[in-house]
């Protein structure tokens, strides 16, 4: 297991874009500090603000999911990697129960071959190698989805394991292996929004939470999945379109439906703490410690 990808770029930890391109993520890298990790926790906990057309969506109604995703120290991550034109599609806070799983998949809704996507998952509560990610590094490079492998041969999710996974992977790749990040609150790993990836929470007794905010090149096109089932064959709503919100450059309206940034409205303001995460130190740092 293990297998870290982040250099020293600058005096700070950084993305090796390189290292991204080759297999398919990157990192960790520590771009929240413990007192923001708070702040979003608890605007979580409160139920957020607005009602989002879909469970990604919190970014295009809530101001302070978009705040978060938008704080400079992750656009300077994402605009590498995607090009100077850059959308942001998806915003949620996912969280895993003591030993919950996720099975091995390619996200949908970038699972495109020739789409450019780039998702960031950030710790937030009880984060480490035993509650985050698990990783097939390359596999963004197959040109086939896990879903399309299990369908194949007739297996279900919850059929699922290790093993299984990494009997397709080696169709691909002989030398494929499952990497498990050693992740801390406050850190992101990104990652191919076409890369295989699982979660594991093997903690005995803590909820594991983590915020995921999913961007996309501006002209590489967003669709929702068509319903809950997530299993291949793939199907999107090819009518409800989700909204995209640009934050870097110029948006591709023929690719997108792009929609304006979220705000407080008249007599609106954020929960207490809220407006000062984009105040907090950058390079404040804490000790690495469990999560």
């Amino acid at each position: 297991m293990g297998g870290e990808t982040s250099v020293e770029m600058g005096g700070a930890r950084g993305i090796d874009s390189r290292a991204f391109s080759s297999l398919g993520w990157a990192g960790p890298v520590r771009v929240f500090t413990p007192e923001q990790c708070d702040r979003a926790l608890r605007h979580h906990a409160s139920g957020g603000h607005g009602r989002p057309e879909w469970h990604k969506g919190w970014a295009a109604v809530d101001p302070v999911y978009h705040e978060l995703a938008t704080r400079p120290a992750l656009l300077e991550i994402v605009r590498p990697l995607l090009g100077p034109d850059v959308v942001l599609w998806g915003a949620n806070v996912v969280s895993r129960g003591p030993g919950q799983t996720h099975a091995c998949h390619s996200d949908m809704e970038s699972a495109a071959a020739h789409g450019r996507f780039a998702s960031l998952w950030v710790g937030l509560c009880n984060t480490s190698r035993d509650s985050g990610l698990r990783l097939i590094p390359g596999s963004h490079r197959y040109g086939k989805t896990v879903q399309e492998l299990r369908y194949r041969d007739g297996a279900t999710r919850a059929e699922d394991s290790d093993e299984s996974a990494l009997a397709w992977a080696r169709e691909h790749d002989p030398g494929a292996r499952i990497v498990a990040p050693e992740v801390r609150d406050g850190e992101t790993i990104v990652f191919d929004g076409r890369l295989w990836h699982a979660s594991a929470n093997r903690l005995a007794a803590a909820e594991r939470l983590a915020l995921l905010l999913q961007y996309a090149a501006a002209d590489s096109p967003v669709y929702r999945p068509l319903d809950e089932r997530r299993d291949w064959p793939l199907r999107f709503d090819e009518r409800r379109r989700p909204p995209v919100i640009t934050v870097c450059g110029t948006p591709d309206e023929m690719a997108n439906r792009t929609v304006r940034p979220p705000s407080w409205g008249p007599g609106e303001a954020p929960p207490v703490g809220i407006s000062s995460i984009e105040r907090a130190p950058r390079e404040a740092r804490d000790p690495r410690g469990d999560g």
